[in-house]
């Protein structure tokens, strides 16, 4: 049955790639191409918001929307009904709450930004209706649920549902955008009227990601019509905040951390505590070589032989697991580890390493797993985001030279302790200021600040 399954998924890639094919062939694909090159890099994307809504009314969006049919034909299905007056008394006038919307689910494995904050924003007294995009229809069964305490995660298209019977007239409402998707737009300026406060935080470069084939719904052109209607805006570095300083100058800069509860009290500098046969230098997090450099990692592996590399995490491409099989380098697949079991890994590793490729997708990141590197106490190779060249314990390289340098200066254990001796008092105010409790203070207090027209 897995096979077969497997075969269904391998035809409709297929067709949907060929589809793509011809849609590219087509000469309103050049035409679509040529007016996009033009307005991107001439006097017309100056025009272009006032010729927009007549564009708009021309070649219209649909989205789906309480008024719709289907939808209210969808309503009348009783489980349907139920699942949607949960998540409506979920949203009670006098609780504060938070909408979070993400581009992912929430699952602790992935430890991602969204999930995060909705935990800190839940210890503080806010209900969390974390609000998942969903690819697939069929993943829409699965909810309601509730993930962790006074947060319930639903699909984006339940929301679409009763997002416009939402009033809660409250100063202590907020809605928490973390994906410029189009359809978020009618979504503000409902939540808006309703009394929400609106964020966007800007925590990753989405057009870098629709570049490299990721994010294929982004568009542009609605993330700065979003970023300019938000009465706030966060990025998680200068970098994120320089590349859209044009449209507005108080983007605050809040950037991601880690969280005690969920790597564990007694995992405080484990890295390097075990001895190992042989030196090891591990990776924890995403994969996928739109920003993983394998070429780097490859050429390391084969040019310090004496070193083992173990990988842990997930977004690995097959054609990359078949390398590995295949080759006799030092590298370990591991899989993906709940956060709460790294330490059985960490705890023999000398170094860790982030290996980006260079580009819009690495410059816009501030990697999640670097907090857990300083956290574990290990000494960390980078490469590919220049973010992090002052955070303690961190050496950016810019080749492989450099590498190996690096990997000869902590292949011993002693060398490891010594650094983290040496530069104790800094990572710990380091690692002070980047718990997610702190995180979401500073975001908490950003949103304190008064808007013009509230």
């Amino acid at each position: 049955k897995e096979q077969e399954e497997k075969d269904a998924i391998r035809v409709e890639l297929t067709r949907n790639i060929q589809e793509l094919k011809e849609i590219q062939n087509s000469n309103w694909w050049k035409m679509a191409t040529k007016y996009y090159q033009v307005r991107e890099n001439t006097f017309i994307r100056r025009l272009y918001p006032y010729y927009k809504p007549f564009l708009d009314s021309i070649f219209r969006k649909e989205h789906k929307n309480v008024e719709s049919a289907d939808i209210n034909s969808d309503i009348n299905n009783a489980n349907t009904h139920n699942r949607l007056n949960e998540i409506l008394k979920f949203l009670e006038s006098d609780r504060k709450t938070v909408v979070m919307l993400s581009a992912i689910p929430f699952d602790e494995t992935l430890n991602q930004r969204p999930l995060n904050l909705s935990k800190e924003f839940s210890k503080k007294g806010y209900y969390v209706l974390f609000v998942v995009y969903q690819y697939y229809q069929e993943h829409t069964a699965s909810y309601p649920k509730y993930v962790y305490n006074h947060i319930l995660e639903i699909s984006l298209e339940d929301f679409m549902y009763i997002y416009k019977g939402i009033n809660k007239k409250n100063e202590e409402t907020i809605l928490y955008l973390t994906f410029p998707e189009a359809k978020l737009q009618p979504i503000i300026r409902q939540l808006r009227s309703a009394g929400f406060k609106i964020v966007y935080d800007i925590m990753d470069d989405w057009e870098g990601f629709f570049k490299a084939n990721q994010a294929l719904w982004y568009e542009k052109d609605y993330e700065e019509e979003i970023i300019l209607e938000s009465d706030f805006v966060i990025s998680v570095n200068d970098y994120l905040k320089s590349k859209f300083s044009f449209l507005r100058s108080d983007i605050e800069v809040v950037g991601n951390g880690y969280d005690i509860e969920t790597i564990g009290v007694d995992s405080k500098f484990i890295a390097a505590s075990t001895e190992t046969e042989k030196p090891i230098m591990g990776y924890i997090g995403w994969l996928n070589k739109n920003r993983f450099d394998w070429d780097f990692m490859f050429s390391l592996a084969e040019a310090v032989d004496y070193l083992d590399i173990e990988l842990v995490g997930y977004g690995i491409q097959d054609d990359i697991l078949e390398k590995i099989k295949n080759s006799n380098l030092n590298i370990r697949y591991k899989g993906k580890v709940h956060p709460s079991n790294l330490t059985s890994f960490v705890k023999n590793w000398n170094m860790g390493i982030i290996p980006f490729v260079d580009g819009a997708i690495s410059q816009g990141s501030d990697p999640l797993k670097i907090y857990q590197y300083i956290y574990f106490g290990l000494p960390t190779l980078i490469k590919g985001c220049n973010n992090t060249a002052d955070y303690p314990l961190v050496f950016s390289v810019n080749n492989l030279q450099d590498a190996i340098r690096f990997v000869e200066n902590f292949k011993k254990r002693e060398s490891v302790l010594h650094l983290r001796e040496e530069n104790l008092n800094k990572i710990n105010n380091f690692l002070k200021q980047s718990l997610w409790n702190n995180r979401a203070d500073s975001i908490l207090k950003v949103l304190d600040k008064k808007v013009l027209y509230k």
